[in-house]
């Protein structure tokens, strides 16, 4: 009981400190950059929830790069890294030709293909791909997996980390109405009109797709003791589907449309499909690695 309630408390307390910081830091920026007030809280909401989450290992005593799982076993930092990106760039494109092949996507004949603007594109995805990777790996299968599977058991950390790593992608905060005044409150009180998503029943498929994805993620933080292993997953996986967002366009009219979902046009029940089959994948292999690996330290 404490321990949910501690989680409660660190997840809630974020929200709202990510909320109350927006106001200075779109201050700051103003001068610099045109950035409406509703994506500004989006980020510090972000960075705010890193900081609370180390602040959520540090009162378990787990704050230090064994406690966030920054650590790789069998291959060095950058191959893990690298490998698993490799896997999560599989992953979508499997997901991918499916769509091309359903009709449900189309290549978009308008694209820029020069070698400087896909140059361009590549690199961009990729930068965000590990920014991404690192803040919400380190967040949700580094301090908050980390901490539950602690006090619980890492069965019960997988499916509240994915739970809450859904729930939290669901958040979406609107503009402001250009008649309101921003100031320090203004963070919380859009906050309510953020969890409009929650109550729209098209969106159910695509909850189930990121619940899924946090599975996968954490399935492969416990097995490989590492959340290196997942920032190259996510990182492979954004990549991947920036890319293709930029070379594709969504058709309608396909008779597979409802494996898509009908606002994002691509998390579904064949992305679901995809990932429950990549899980079942990456048990498999690892196992057998696990195997070969106990028999040959025995006959050594």
């Amino acid at each position: 009981m404490q321990t949910a309630i501690i989680f409660i408390l660190v997840f809630c307390s974020a929200l709202f400190f990510g909320a109350i910081a927006a106001y200075p830091v779109y201050l700051l920026i103003s001068p610099f950059s045109d950035m409406e007030f509703h994506r500004v809280i989006s980020r510090t909401s972000l960075i705010s929830g890193l900081l609370f989450s180390l602040l959520y290992l540090r009162y378990y005593g787990l704050l230090s790069k064994k406690g966030l799982a920054w650590q790789t076993t069998r291959l060095s930092k950058t191959q893990t890294l690298i490998l698993y990106m490799l896997a999560g760039s599989a992953i979508v494109m499997v997901m991918d030709i499916a769509l091309l092949q359903l009709n449900i996507y189309q290549f978009d004949a308008k694209a820029d293909t020069s070698v400087s603007k896909l140059i361009t594109v590549v690199f961009k995805a990729l930068l965000s791909g590990l920014i991404v990777g690192l803040v919400e790996e380190t967040i949700f299968r580094g301090a908050l997996f980390g901490g539950l599977k602690k006090q619980s058991n890492w069965i019960v950390a997988m499916l509240v980390t994915s739970l809450l790593y859904a729930a939290v992608h669901f958040l979406k905060y609107r503009a402001v109405p250009e008649d309101v005044t921003i100031g320090w409150l203004t963070g919380i009180q859009i906050f309510p009109a953020a969890l409009f998503r929650f109550s729209n029943p098209v969106t159910i498929d695509s909850f189930i797709t990121l619940f899924i994805l946090g599975m996968l993620f954490a399935f492969i933080r416990n097995r490989s003791k590492s959340i290196i292993s997942c920032i190259g997953l996510h990182a492979g996986i954004v990549l991947t589907l920036k890319i293709f967002n930029y070379l594709t366009n969504y058709q309608t009219g396909s008779q597979y449309d409802y494996l898509v979902n009908k606002i994002d046009h691509q998390f579904g029940f064949l992305a679901s499909g995809v990932l429950l089959i990549s899980i079942l994948v990456y048990h498999l292999l690892s196992s057998s690695f696990t195997t070969v690996q106990s028999i040959s330290n025995k006959n050594v």
